[in-house]
């Protein structure tokens, strides 16, 4: 068999042409452009490798919510008053409940710190002999068990009341010089030091107050009457007067403590009762003490007797309720006028 060389070789020829120009083709795009691209790629992520870490070394970026809890507001405080309209010589009585620790109260040029008592915060509010007629406005302040404050405004009218008249010139005394100016003036600041404290701690019973004799005595002189003893002394009587014998026996009204058992010029043997929150109460012209001072008493606990002591012109008792050092009617703390 013969080969014909020359197309064999012409036909291997073609083939190696043909294998050699892919191959530099493929050569051309390798270093021309893959390897370039590959050493760019491998460049460009020199600063992104993989580095496998353990959990624990992850930043926890979970927001962290803080709850605060939100107080629970306190409820407004409930003010009671016992009368919305009162005459002059009355006493009103103002409580406070509510989550409260203090308080005070301004009326008619009067400041008046609240008192604590059983379930409230009060205070008894004068109404003088001679209070102005009409609306007025009472401002009070409390203070939150938070130190919170809050205010209100509460308005009362007070009304017009006729007073009696009664002239002493042609009366005769037992002993006449106790109307002179000095011991007048002496007796009133005895008894203004004594009825300026207030005692912060309720001492007197809730309910209805007790008069002062067993007995329903006559009663010879009102609160707030008028009298002329003469040579221009006018005076109004800041008590009430009950005509009884000598000796008869006088009870306290409501329970307290004596803070006066003392001699005056005027109201004799006179006894005074410290029943808290600046209220109190005194008996006068008495022949005898049964109590003395500092002693506590109950309601209806004896605590002297009547007599004709002082400025007198007969046996009688006189009795006296003074609120924050203003005489007031004692009477109207018996009948319910006042509203409590």
């Amino acid at each position: 068999m013969f080969y014909n060389f020359s197309r064999v070789t012409k036909k291997r020829t073609e083939a190696l042409v043909f294998t050699f120009g892919i191959t530099s083709f493929g050569l051309c795009i390798l270093v021309l452009v893959v390897l370039p691209t590959f050493a760019c790629s491998s460049e460009r992520n020199k600063d992104f490798s993989i580095e496998y870490v353990s959990k624990s070394v992850y930043e926890d970026i979970t927001p962290v919510v803080q709850l605060t809890a939100t107080p629970t507001p306190l409820p407004d405080p409930e003010f009671f008053i016992s009368k919305s309209a009162i005459t002059q010589g009355g006493t009103l009585l103002l409580s406070v409940a509510g989550s409260i620790i203090q308080g005070s109260v301004t009326f008619l040029g009067f400041d008046i710190q609240l008192t604590r008592g059983d379930r409230s915060y009060y205070t008894f509010i004068p109404i003088s002999r001679v209070a102005e007629v009409g609306m007025h406005k009472i401002s009070i302040s409390v203070t939150y068990s938070d130190d919170s404050e809050f205010k209100k405004e509460m308005f009362v009218e007070i009304i017009p009341r006729e007073w009696t008249f009664y002239d002493f010139t042609g009366d005769s005394f037992e002993n006449p010089t106790l109307l002179s100016s000095a011991q007048r003036e002496d007796e009133d600041l005895i008894l203004k030091e004594t009825f300026s404290f207030s005692n912060p701690v309720k001492l007197w019973r809730d309910g209805p107050w007790l008069k002062p004799l067993h007995f329903n005595a006559r009663i010879t002189s009102e609160f707030g009457e008028e009298r002329d003893y003469g040579d221009n002394l006018i005076r109004y009587h800041e008590g009430v007067d009950f005509s009884a014998d000598e000796g008869t026996p006088v009870y306290a009204s409501n329970s307290g403590v004596v803070v006066l058992a003392t001699q005056l010029s005027l109201r004799g043997n006179y006894i005074a009762i410290d029943h808290g929150g600046g209220l109190y109460s005194a008996y006068g012209h008495l022949s005898a003490f049964a109590a003395g001072e500092g002693q506590m008493v109950e309601a209806g606990d004896l605590i002297g007797y009547v007599g004709s002591s002082g400025l007198s012109t007969g046996a009688h008792l006189h009795w006296e309720i003074i609120v924050h050092g203003t005489p007031v009617d004692a009477l109207r703390f018996t009948n319910g006028l006042n509203g409590f």
